[in-house]
């Protein structure tokens, strides 16, 4: 019948149509579908792995689909992102603060040369107030106390931030200042100055903990018992210059009176 033929000629026109989408859809170039899935009438899940790459994936990093580069499935996994700054392993973290530690608790460790001949010989016979620790108590506290700059120093060091940099630079020139302090003090006998370098020191202290707060609020608290003993080693140093400022002291340990300087 009449209505027979129209019906099958509308199911052939319909049918070529499709058959012609299809060929058309497989001669375009993939955008986020590989050709081999484009004929397909079901859409490619996405990939755990490729979705944890674009989410954890490098600022700057442009999110990869399944048609990256030569458009092959997998060839958007084979390649990893550039790691960001400051972004490293647990081990590394781990290596990184050890060595921070380690370098200041060594570099604190230099000034015993000078320290340990003048604590048997010439520091016994100094003038010093009641309140002055034993000397027993002197290297255990500035162990710890350097352990925790080299703690805080490495977190600084490894953080991206944009002023990480200039905290890292004051942070160079304190411990500049502390490490002229011992030599001064135990190795030239400079009672006064080492005084005045100690006010230098407790300015720059506080100067690398306001620079470590923009950075990270940990690494700033971290200098706080420091800053508090330097304080009180400042007041033990000007307490017992002024104890012996008739001494002058003589290379053996010995002093003779006069004007300490």
């Amino acid at each position: 019948s009449s209505s027979a033929r129209s019906t099958m000629g509308a199911s052939r026109s319909a049918i070529a149509t499709l058959v012609a989408a299809v060929a058309a859809a497989s001669t375009l170039p993939c955008h986020g579908i590989h050709p081999h899935l484009a004929s397909s009438t079901r859409l490619p899940r996405p990939r755990p792995a490729l979705a944890a790459h674009n989410r954890h994936r490098a600022p700057g990093h442009a999110a990869r689909t399944l048609c990256s580069k030569d458009c092959h499935p997998t060839s958007a996994l084979r390649t990893r992102p550039a790691p960001v700054r400051g972004q490293v392993v647990a081990s590394g973290i781990t290596a990184h603060t050890v060595q921070w530690i380690a370098g200041c608790v060594a570099a604190g460790a230099a000034g015993t040369v000078c320290v340990v001949p003048a604590l048997k010989k010439w520091y016994p016979k100094l003038s010093k107030p009641p309140w002055c620790p034993p000397n027993g108590v002197y290297g255990p506290a500035w162990t710890v106390l350097y352990a925790m700059i080299g703690l805080a120093a490495s977190i600084v060091a490894a953080s991206p931030a944009d002023g990480a940099a200039r905290a890292m630079r004051v942070f160079y020139v304190h411990m500049a200042l502390n490490l002229a302090w011992a030599p001064l003090f135990f190795g030239l006998k400079k009672l006064r100055a080492s005084a005045v370098l100690n006010f230098a020191l407790i300015g720059a202290i506080i100067a690398t903990a306001a620079e470590f707060a923009r950075v990270s609020m940990t690494a700033a608290l971290l200098l706080l018992p420091y800053l508090a003993w330097v304080v009180f080693a400042t007041a033990l140093n000007v307490s017992i210059a002024k104890r012996n400022r008739y001494k002058r002291f003589r290379p053996n340990g010995g002093f003779v009176p006069g004007w300490n300087n």
